[in-house]
């Protein structure tokens, strides 16, 4: 039986050009690509950390995921929005990687979801097929949920996606909705207004200590106010 429950978290995430990554973590004193420092990317925290480009990586992911009734365009740029390491320790439920084509039109979207404590990692491919010159335009899509996240959810869901292209502003919505009763259950919302990284991450040091830590406290003390609320556990179904 669903119950009402909210959950609300301050925080900041970065929008880097992956081709461009060490050049805007070289111009930041607080920022560091593949070595330690008050916020670092590592290129073993994300997809396919096994490859060495990210970008082919993405990129080969969604041509391998693509629908077959869709054309995808030629991938030039991709763009990941994500949370750096805080002090070396990150969890990241979820990166976004934007893929935009010679046009700079959003074509695809490759959204790669981790779970805890079992720090898994799984891709879903959005295609971004119709043509618009309106970052606020929201885009909409649906696929069958195929990884376990939540132990609050079964697997027999499907989500529905609404984000828009980033520009001054990005959001994104994750709905999960049952398949044997048709309702939505869950719904996961987050927006964010844009500054320039040239103005320096400092400011988000302060104002958001220990952000990735604090996610991950956060994710186990709402399962734990779930449980008591007595919801339905659900087993990791590769796990049991």
């Amino acid at each position: 039986m669903p119950k009402k429950h909210n959950i609300s978290m301050d925080m900041f995430m970065l929008y880097l050009d992956i081709d461009d990554i060490d050049q805007q973590c070289l111009n930041q004193r607080f920022l560091s690509l593949n070595k330690f420092n008050w916020l670092s990317v590592y290129r073993r925290d994300y997809f396919a950390p096994q490859n060495t480009s990210l970008k082919q990586a993405v990129i080969d992911k969604v041509r391998c995921d693509w629908p077959a009734k869709i054309t995808l365009p030629e991938i030039k740029q991709v763009f990941v929005l994500t949370q750096p390491r805080f002090l070396g320790y990150v969890f990241n439920p979820l990166s976004l990687y934007y893929c935009f084509d010679a046009n700079n039109q959003l074509c695809a979207v490759l959204a790669e979801v981790s779970n805890t404590p079992w720090n898994e990692r799984h891709a879903y491919v959005i295609p971004c097929t119709e043509p618009s010159d309106k970052p606020n335009q929201s885009i909409q899509y649906e696929h069958d949920k195929a990884f376990h996240v939540s132990p609050f959810h079964p697997m027999n869901m499907c989500y529905q996606w609404r984000l828009t292209q980033p520009a001054n502003n990005v959001q994104v919505s994750i709905e999960n909705w049952h398949k044997s009763d048709h309702k939505k259950h869950f719904v996961a919302t987050f927006s964010f207004d844009a500054s320039p990284l040239s103005d320096g991450v400092g400011r988000y040091i302060w104002r958001f200590p220990l952000m990735t830590a604090k996610v991950v406290l956060g994710i186990y003390w709402h399962a734990l106010r779930l449980w008591l609320k007595g919801l339905t556990f659900y087993s990791h179904p590769l796990k049991k």
